[in-house]
C-alpha cells in the first residue's frame, strides 16, 4: 500500500533553505507543517525520472511509520502535490529521505550520533563555519587558512 498524496489547490512555495548543509533542499510552510520539495531536490540530483515519493516511501515505510507515530502526524499530512506537479514531503521526514538519497549522509549522521553519545555534543560543519566567521577576527581566519595551506603542501602524497 502506498501513502496517499494530497493534491493542493494553492501552490506551496518552497524557497527557504532549512538545512545549511543541504542548500538544495527547499522548504515552505503549509499550515503548521514545514514541507520540502522532493521533486525539485531529485531534479538537482538528476534522479527525478527514476524516483518519487512512492518509490522512496516504500523503502522507508517502517521508519516513516515509527516517526509519524512518535510525532503524532496524520497520514494525510505526509505527502502533497503542488498544482505544478511537484511532490512535497512533510519536513519531519527530511533526514530519512536524505539518508536514502545522499550516499555519504548515513555515515555523517552516524558519526554525529557517535559524537553526541561519546562526547556529549555534536555540531554540523556549517555551524562550525558560521561560528568561526561570526566570532573570529578576519586576521585570525586568514592565519588559520595560511597554516592549513602550509600543512597541505607538506603532507606526503597519499595517492601512492
Amino acid at each position: 500500500m502506498d501513502y496517499r498524496i494530497t493534491t493542493l489547490k494553492d501552490e506551496v512555495v518552497c524557497d527557504l533553505i532549512g538545512i545549511p548543509d543541504f542548500p538544495d533542499i527547499k522548504f515552505g510552510a503549509y499550515g503548521q507543517y514545514n514541507l520540502f520539495n522532493l521533486t525539485d531536490y531529485l531534479r538537482t540530483l538528476g534522479r527525478e525520472q527514476s524516483e518519487d515519493y512512492r518509490t522512496i516511501s516504500r523503502l522507508l515505510r517502517g521508519f516513516i511509520e515509527k516517526l509519524i507515530n512518535a510525532y503524532g502526524i496524520p497520514l494525510d499530512k505526509l505527502f502533497f502535490q503542488n498544482p505544478n506537479g511537484d511532490e512535497l514531503v512533510n519536513g519531519v521526514l527530511v533526514y530519512l529521505f536524505l539518508i536514502y538519497l545522499e550516499d555519504d549522509f548515513l555515515r555523517y549522521a552516524n558519526d554525529l550520533l557517535d559524537d553526541i553519545f561519546v562526547d556529549g555534543i555534536a555540531v554540523s560543519d556549517s555551524y562550525v563555519y558560521k561560528m568561526a566567521r561570526l566570532r573570529l577576527a578576519p586576521e585570525v581566519l586568514n592565519n588559520m587558512l595560511d597554516e592549513k595551506r602550509k600543512l597541505s603542501r607538506q603532507a606526503p602524497d597519499s595517492s601512492l
